[in-house]
């Protein structure tokens, strides 16, 4: 829930704000973008290269790189 808010809240606060999303973001992250009314693109999971090339092909004042990160905890 604390995703959703956060992204919906900040992203409806900027004027023209465009997010690009990892392919892999949390449920929560998508739904906050969702809720912002923000415009989203999407680039494939961490790869940077195709993330520069979404990022190139649109001309925006502000923008969000949301990249997804998944921890890996092992136990002992």
């Amino acid at each position: 829930m604390a995703n959703d808010a956060t992204l919906s809240t900040l992203c409806s606060k900027l004027p023209g704000c465009v997010i690009f999303s990892d392919a892999l973001n949390h449920a929560s992250m998508i739904q906050g973008i969702r809720h912002s009314g923000a415009t989203k693109h999407v680039f494939r999971h961490n790869d940077v290269a195709h993330l520069e090339q979404v990022k190139n092909s649109n001309r925006v004042n502000y923008f969000i790189y949301l990249f997804a990160f998944f921890p890996c905890f092992v136990a002992p």
